[in-house]
């Protein structure tokens, strides 16, 4: 793994460490299987913004709770300040043992994932041109049972004609429609599904979705012929900016096979949601990579 890749997951793993918790150096070494504390420790001597609630280095101690030497933004008596107004108790100038935060399976699996196929970048993925709001949406529905190969050649072909956008897609022809989304197969019913899905958000618009609560956005959403609770939540989760986790057959092969949990894998859709729901962090960014990075996952395994 590339120092810059290293050095923005550990930046990545301090971003995520609550409120009034703290980790040690050797536990971040561990949880990335980076070498060593004092390769962590070199790590953070890199930081270079100049607001620490960014990457608060301040929440990195040694294992013992004591405060290590040549904090960057004011020493040892800043870093003793900035945990106290975090909430992080000390006892004889150590942080005590109930303030050190224990990553989960599920996040480590996050970390180990970043270590192995990198940040993936917004929609849809790893270095691709990125998509906007409305071809996410468009994209989400072709990529329903078919390839994302065959999902980039309907997109270009709905380019081309002019009509990848929510108003392009309700004003096209059936017979238009139907001709640019053939690759992605199924491509009678994804027409239906498209028009349907375009009329319903012009018609209760783009701050409809992202201001109601998600049980009702998302309600709204499977009323649509051909919108499961995967592409609801797709949809919510890549073109809305909704917290919530998309749940589909990698997923449950990662849960079955990578945290080997396996009687977890055959649970509901609902009960798979909440589980991840729960164990990671309520952050858009982490929500959206893990579920791009279990997809990579998914595709190698």
């Amino acid at each position: 793994m590339p120092y810059f890749m290293n050095k923005k997951i550990v930046f990545e793993c301090l971003r995520l460490i609550p409120k009034g918790k703290v980790v040690s150096y050797k536990q971040l070494a561990q949880s990335l299987g980076i070498g060593s504390a004092r390769l962590v420790s070199y790590y953070l001597r890199q930081n270079q913004s100049a607001d620490r609630f960014i990457y608060p280095c301040f929440k990195v101690v040694r294992s013992d709770g004591s405060l290590a030497d040549g904090y960057l933004f004011g020493g040892k008596l800043k870093q003793k300040q900035y945990l106290q107004q975090d909430g992080v108790v000390f006892y004889k100038d150590k942080v005590v043992d109930s303030c050190f935060y224990e990553f989960n399976s599920v996040l480590k699996s996050y970390f180990c994932l970043l270590i192995k196929y990198g940040f993936p970048g917004p929609w849809p993925w790893f270095g691709k041109a990125e998509y906007n709001f409305e071809e996410i949406i468009i994209s989400s529905v072709l990529t329903q049972n078919t390839s994302w190969p065959n999902v980039e050649k309907s997109v270009v072909n709905l380019r081309l004609k002019g009509i990848c956008s929510l108003a392009g897609i309700l004003e096209s022809s059936e017979s238009v429609l139907l001709n640019c989304i053939k690759p992605s197969g199924f491509y009678t019913r994804k027409a239906q599904t498209l028009k349907s899905l375009a009329l319903l958000i012009h018609n209760f618009k783009r701050n409809y979705f992202q201001k109601n609560s998600i049980e009702k956005v998302r309600q709204k959403l499977l009323t649509i012929y051909g919108i499961g609770q995967e592409t609801a939540d797709t949809v919510l989760l890549y073109a809305f900016d909704r917290l919530i986790f998309p749940i589909d057959a990698y997923t449950r092969k990662f849960v079955g096979s990578y945290l080997s949990l396996v009687s977890l894998s055959s649970n509901s859709y609902l009960n798979l949601q909440s589980f991840f729901q729960q164990h990671l962090p309520r952050d858009l960014e982490v929500y959206k990579n893990m579920h791009a990075l279990i997809t990579a996952w998914g595709k190698d395994n």
